[in-house]
């Protein structure tokens, strides 16, 4: 990498490129507006143009339970090697869809295979049976993971070694109907699936980079445990965004952009978060911390994915699904329009782009006191030293938790 390559800045000037990029912009628009900007980047580009690459999602069949994660029908792919090869004669990419499985799809998997009836029977055969035959099998458990081990860690609960061996029992089958023998560790055809769950759920556990990622979700539960005390305060979507801001430099500090672009969807009056019109939401009650939990994991979809789109390089893509058997993780990708990713391969950089992000920025541009820009600016200061200890995130967590459950004592 060159001594005056700064990724930060390409990153920010790229941003820039697609902020002021239409959704029927061709490739070549979309770079040209700042070439230098996407020398080192790879980019995935939701766009409406006619000419581009279709989101292989499932036709005339809604019981299928498969949607995008892009806010547009047909996306654009672009990375530097294969400007190169263009120009020697070879271009070429490859891109092949990975369908990320919520907690409810892969709650629900082992009684499937079980052979007991449920609402989601019928979704996950036909579900299951696309992934197979359309979609290379490209099935993707890891969320669920994240989302699971902090309970798996406690101990004395079998159900998440069911849901990873029913997974696996998938992964090596492509199997799309239930088991007339059922689906028990006790059967001798399945006891390896349910000893490679084991392995999996130690490996998990074991990994630093998983408990890491469980603390990234953190930020993003106490950004949102903070702004629904704003919303409930009856704060404008200014002054809420700069209490937010105020609050993530005194007990993050730091300024995250990710998690402040869901506070702004939290406080917008008219927000399109349709968890916000439950009864948790529009006043505390006992059980609104769990809600606000729930929604936290929801969002943080968002930031895990763009941790597996950097298991690429050059030519290579995966494009993401996801199946949509959980009604709330729908509505949270609807609400946030997720426009591009860019990625820097070089750098270790990756940026997840929503496609209301330019009004958001300017919303919270003018939000932000010259003291508080002053701060989150300043080249000198040690960016996120608190929000990497975890006793300084859990202790921001428990204040807020404590300010909510009083606020819903009181309101009984």
């Amino acid at each position: 990498m060159p001594d005056n390559y700064d990724p930060a800045e390409m990153m920010r000037r790229a941003k820039a490129a697609l902020h002021v990029s239409a959704p029927s912009d061709s490739l070549h628009q979309i770079v040209s507006r700042d070439p230098e900007a996407f020398l080192h980047i790879r980019l995935l580009y939701a766009t409406d143009n006619g000419n581009a690459i279709e989101v292989p999602l499932p036709k005339n069949d809604p019981e299928i339970a498969i949607t995008g994660i892009f806010c547009g029908p047909r996306f654009l792919v672009y990375s530097e090697a294969a400007e190169q090869g263009m120009r020697q004669g070879t271009y070429y990419y490859r891109v092949k869809a990975r369908t990320l499985v919520d907690t409810n799809f892969l709650s629900d998997l082992p009684n499937f295979y079980e052979g007991h009836p449920t609402k989601s029977t019928v979704a996950i055969a036909k579900t299951l049976k696309f992934i197979e035959t359309s979609l290379g099998r490209g099935f993707d458990w890891s969320f669920p993971l994240l989302e699971n081990l902090r309970e798996v860690a406690r101990g004395g609960n079998p159900f998440p070694y069911r849901k990873v061996a029913a997974a696996k029992f998938f992964d090596e089958t492509g199997r799309s109907t239930p088991r007339l023998e059922g689906f028990s560790n006790d059967d001798p055809q399945l006891s390896a699936y349910f000893r490679e769950a084991e392995k999996s759920w130690a490996a998990v556990l074991a990994d630093p980079g998983s408990w890491e990622m469980v603390g990234r979700r953190d930020w993003v539960y106490c950004v949102l445990l903070k702004s629904m005390t704003e919303r409930w305060a009856g704060s404008s979507v200014k002054d809420g965004l700069r209490n937010i801001v105020q609050f993530c430099l005194d007990k993050l500090d730091l300024l995250p952009l990710k998690e402040l672009y869901f506070a702004w969807k939290i406080l917008q009056p008219d927000s399109h978060l349709a968890i916000l019109n439950e009864t948790e939401f529009k006043t505390p009650t006992s059980k609104s911390l769990r809600r606000i939990s729930a929604l936290a994991w929801d969002l943080f979809l968002f930031r895990w994915l763009e941790t597996q789109l950097t298991d690429t390089a050059g030519t290579d893509f995966h494009l993401p699904l996801v199946t949509s058997l959980d009604a709330d993780l729908m509505s949270a990708i609807r609400a946030c329009p997720l426009r591009a990713v860019l990625i820097d391969d070089r750098a270790r950089r990756v940026e997840a782009i929503f496609d209301d992000a330019r009004e958001f920025h300017e919303i919270l541009d003018g939000a932000l006191t010259p003291e508080q820009r002053d701060k989150a600016f300043d080249p000198r200061r040690k960016v996120g030293r608190l929000a990497f200890q975890p006793t300084s995130v859990g202790a921001a967590i428990h204040q807020l938790e404590k300010e909510i459950e009083k606020k819903a004592q009181r309101a009984k």
